[in-house]
């Protein structure tokens, strides 16, 4: 066995002569010391005892690579496998079709092989680029705008291990073109950009993880298809640029991945006079270009391989297979797309005897395809692929992750005057967003509503029809207008990449009139330039394509979600050049579809699934809405079912639920905490002392702590509505139509003596003390607590907390009285009250005393939806801030979420409910940690958020439609079910 460093033996067997040439005045003073050689250190007996029995057909067919098509017929198949079979060809190219199909024709053709085919794919991003029912990836412009490399490796080995699942061993990719060209008609997004260094290293990383990964990476297309606005697959490009700039520039990325030790090259059909002269002769078909430039000058040693040779700019100037002939002659190790098998082998052939070209050339090429099946592998034969559970394999979390990942790191920030993204103090702004190239909400404006109160507008239906002056009225409210263009086609410079004249003209009007214009691009970068007055925009962000996906994330990188990472690949316009990026930070939730983004298992996605779902089933609640979140990352995000059991209206993320008792822990606490740290009072005082109905009563004694952790001796609750049914009384207290007098509503139709008030707060004043010092939860302490936040903070109580936490957290949903701020239909109804209001309760607060207080109270009253509760349960798991905004102390946090006593005395914090130390007997999920905290409401709700697992779950229903008698969410356990359903997802390291 001769074991010797392989890539020698090119040098001194095959003549390939020289070293590379100096290079001082092009590379980067920090070029990265070489990586292994592709051929480097390996056993070669194998290609020797192979190459010994070959025929000289056999060995002119292992240079020859034919594209196989999956989607064809079965003749088509049966007509492939035969002439592999006959010609024992070297290589196969597979172009369009569906994995399990192309799986089986690899299997038929590796099994009709003597020594194990090459399997080629043209897969730039990946198996999308020819298969389909796989995860789409983005073009590598997008790829050239991440800055993080390391994540650039990752895509590589991710498309190697889908390569190798559908039996490909060979990528022709990366492209290494350098596009400095913005009209290239064939390369343009398929290039990193036009930064030679940017292209080269993320060349190198794109290679080297399919390469470590077991697979052939080929950079394309030498000598540099960049500055071309001609399309070789129609016609020959010239470049016409001297040797000067091409060593300086477009050779710079191919040096590069020789040195480091890229196994392939592709060599194009561009016509480069200052390489070779040679009219109309392509670099493919020039031993110059490749012999002397590519071999000797670049130093490469790798295997070579032809561009296809049925593409336009072959075919237009050269008959039949004479241009196969030239391009074993000027060096391809591999001919791509012959148009003849059999004849391209004959005149191989003919061309041997006529002394064009010696057996020896024929040799050379075919030791160099033999040296890289032995460096994938092949040596050892191959088995036969199973299609068991492909569609599984090829869309699981690890293909879907990264295509997240390339997506969230790729987004750019290109402008950021005043550093207005991301968007902060949202108290203080009105937001819109338009959308252009678009006929409805897009998913980009939909998201932009889970952070803020924007109002969207579509451009065509919208706004199109006004004038001028009337659209700049109708936006002139606005202190910010998001300008969303959705353009249609990534590539086409001929149609400006889908962007209509009239969107163009369009935008620029907006961006002339509208303040503080938010300019967001779906399009390819060059677009930009399209628009006149893009420098009067206050920010402008590249999202790169229109995909749902870049949708979300660019929504989610105008309001933190994500942090704004990318760079431009390109330069746009004269104010927007390569490698501008401004950089930000992530201040808010994120929403990703992937729990493994955030350390939990997919699984969680089917539990909960399963779990909401069997509850809808048995009627526990006609639907709802759930909220998961991990590691600040939203990872579920679900409405599931109705509003009613009739069917009628699904249940939408924006709908909003009464939250019962969660106005305690959500908008009363809020409160309170925020009083605490500003030193308005202590924990020990006195509620008395700020209350001055307690005082000289039974309750002049209780203290803050001991009515927030209910051991204050308080009643539970009092009936106040009972009290009113009184035939008697009922008319002297209720009216069916409002005045002065009866100016507090209480249902549909149905208005309370506002007098009546003073009565409910004198009950309370005058209740009895029960069971002192023991835990005995109640309504009353936080009844009373609005009017202690007056006192103590000089505001009513709903301007209060709308101005301090939910506005200008963007957390809009949370209101009380919702039918002063949505429709009936956006409302979840809860019970049809048959004891007091009597009618079918929708809008109004289910809880009675809440109703009696004008649908206001420190205990129920508020509604919302789920996804504004996250937000404020991430306050806490975020130490009091959120949005850039800090909210609670740190100090704070921990005080009102710890437990206040020895939790086997009593499990309560401060206004917050905690786990038992008996989890099994508890009120929460066994998994829960100390550190955990939430609460629970009447109507079927609770948030729970645990800082030991950085966790909080939020679950909405209307368990009390239509009878509050319905307990089956609390028998069936289901909120608690839910959170464990988490807890036990949760990835460990």
């Amino acid at each position: 066995m001769r074991k010797i460093v392989a890539i020698l033996i090119f040098i001194a067997a095959f003549s390939c002569i020289g070293m590379t040439v100096a290079m001082s005045e092009v590379e980067r003073t920090d070029f990265v010391p070489t990586e292994e050689p592709w051929f480097w250190n390996m056993d070669i007996s194998w290609v020797d005892s192979v190459m010994s029995k070959m025929t000289l057909d056999e060995k002119i067919a292992q240079l020859i690579m034919i594209p196989v098509y999956s989607n064809k017929s079965a003749s088509y198949n049966s007509e492939t496998v035969k002439l592999v079979e006959e010609y024992q060809l070297g290589g196969v190219i597979f172009m369009q079709g569906g994995p399990g199909r192309q799986i089986n024709l690899v299997n038929r053709l590796q099994k009709v092989s003597k020594v194990p085919l090459l399997v080629g794919m043209d897969a730039e991003w990946s198996l999308s680029m020819r298969l389909d029912s796989v995860v789409m990836y983005p073009r590598q412009m997008l790829v050239g705008a991440i800055t993080n490399n390391e994540l650039v490796y990752e895509m590589g080995a991710e498309y190697a291990r889908q390569l190798k699942r559908v039996g490909a061993n060979v990528n022709f990719a990366p492209v290494i073109d350098v596009n400095n060209n913005p009209t290239n008609p064939v390369i343009n997004d398929r290039s990193f950009g036009e930064n030679k260094f940017n292209v080269a290293e993320k060349g190198w990383m794109y290679a080297k993880g399919m390469q470590d990964n077991g697979v052939l990476a080929v950079g394309k297309h030498f000598p540099g298809h960049g500055d071309t606005d001609v399309d070789s697959h129609k016609a020959m490009p010239i470049i016409t640029h001297d040797r000067n700039r091409l060593d300086s520039i477009e050779l710079y990325p191919f040096r590069y991945l020789a040195e480091k030790g890229v196994g392939g090259m592709m060599v194009s059909h561009l016509f480069i006079p200052s390489i070779d002269p040679t009219e109309n002769l392509p670099a493919t078909l020039s031993q110059k270009a490749i012999k002397e430039v590519l071999r000797n000058d670049v130093n490469f040693h790798g295997m070579v391989f032809s561009d296809a040779m049925n593409m336009g700019g072959i075919v237009n100037y050269f008959k039949g297979n004479e241009a196969d002939v030239m391009a074993l002659l000027a060096g391809n190790d591999m001919i791509m797309f012959p148009t003849d098998v059999k004849d391209v082998i004959e005149k191989l052939k003919s061309a041997i005897e006529e002394g064009k070209i010696s057996e020896r050339d024929i040799d050379e090429a075919c030791n160099r395809v033999l040296l890289t099946k032995l460096r994938l592998g092949l040596d050892k034969g191959v088995e036969p692929i199973s299609t068991k559970n492909i569609h599984a394999d090829l869309n699981d979390v690890k293909a879907r992750l990264m295509q997240q990942r390339l997506i969230e790191n790729a987004l750019t920030l290109a402008v950021n005057k005043d550093s207005i993204v991301p968007i902060k103090h949202l108290d203080s702004v009105k937001i819109a967003s338009v959308s252009f190239e678009s006929t409805e909400e897009t998913l980009f404006q939909k998201r932009l509503r889970y952070y803020a109160d924007v109002k969207n507008f579509v451009y065509s239906k919208d706004l199109k029809g006004l004038s001028a002056e009337q659209r700049k009225k109708k936006l002139a409210s606005y202190d910010i207008v998001i300008v969303s263009v959705h353009g249609k086609n990534q590539r086409a410079v001929s149609k400006k990449f889908g962007i209509s004249q009239a969107t163009m003209d369009a935008v620029d009007e907006l961006l002339g009139t509208c303040k503080n214009v938010v300019l967001d691009l779906f399009a390819n970068p060059y677009g930009l330039a399209y628009f006149k007055n893009i420098d009067k925009a206050k920010a402008v962000v590249v999202s790169y394509n229109d995909w749902d996906l870049t949708n979300d994330f660019s929504a989610q990188l105008v309001f933190g979600g994500i942090p704004a990472c990318g760079i431009m690949p390109v330069s746009a316009t004269d104010g927007i050049r390569e490698g501008m990026g401004e950089k930000t930070y992530k201040i808010r939730l994120k929403y990703s579809s992937i729990p493994e983004d955030a350390g939990v298992s997919s699984e969680v996605i089917h539990k909960v699934d399963s779990i909401f779902k069997s509850g809808i089933h048995t009627k526990a609640y006609p639907g709802g809405q759930v909220v998961l979140v991990r590691n600040g990352i939203v990872i579920y995000c679900k409405s599931m079912g109705y509003h009613t059991y009739d069917e009628e209206t699904k249940v939408d993320d924006f709908d909003v639920y009464d939250l019962a008792s969660l106005t305690k822990v959500i908008a009363t606490t809020s409160d309170i905490i925020m009083l605490y740290d500003d030193g308005k009072f202590k924990i020990t005082d006195k509620v008395s002392d700020y209350y001055d109905v307690w005082k000289n009563s039974n309750k002049s004694h209780l203290t803050f702590w001991q009515v927030l952790t209910h051991r204050a001796g308080l009643r539970s609750w009092i009936p106040f509505y009972k009290k009113t049914m009184d035939e008697e009384m009922y008319p002297k207290i209720y009216s069916d139509t409002k005045s002065d007098k009866y100016s507090i509503q209480v249902a549909d139709d149905l208005y309370m003596a506002k007098s009546y008030k003073d009565e409910m707060f004198r009950l309370i004043r005058e209740s009895a003390l029960e069971n002192k010092g023991k835990y005995v939860y109640s309504d009353l302490g936080f009844i009373v607590m609005p009017y202690v936040i007056k006192e103590l903070s000089g505001e009513n109580y709903v301007d209060y907390t709308y101005r301090n936490v939910f506005r200008p957290l963007g957390a809009y949903s949370l209101c009380f009285n919702p039918l002063d701020r949505y429709k009936l239909e956006q409302i979840v109804p809860t019970e049809d009250d048959n004891y007091f209001r009597m009618q079918q309760l929708h809008g109004h607060v289910h809880d009675q005393a809440a109703a009696m207080l004008g649908g206001v109270s420190g205990h129920a009253g508020l509604f919302g939806n789920a996804n504004d509760l996250a937000k404020i349960m991430e306050i806490y798991l975020e130490n009091g801030k959120y949005g850039g905004v800090q909210y609670f102390s740190d100090t704070a946090v921990q005080r009102f979420t710890e437990y206040y006593y020895e939790p086997t005395f009593c499990r309560r914090a401060l206004c917050w409910d905690k786990p038992v130390p008996d989890r099994s007997k508890g009120n929460g999920s066994k998994s829960s940690s100390d550190k955990s905290f939430g609460h629970t409401g009447y109507t079927g709700t609770l948030v729970w958020a645990d800082p030991e697992y950085n966790m909080a779950v939020v679950v909405l229903t209307n368990r009390v439609y239509t009878s509050s008698e319905n307990t089956k969410i609390m028998k069936q356990n289901i909120r608690t079910n839910i959170e464990e359903a988490l807890y036990n997802s949760i990835i460990k390291n």
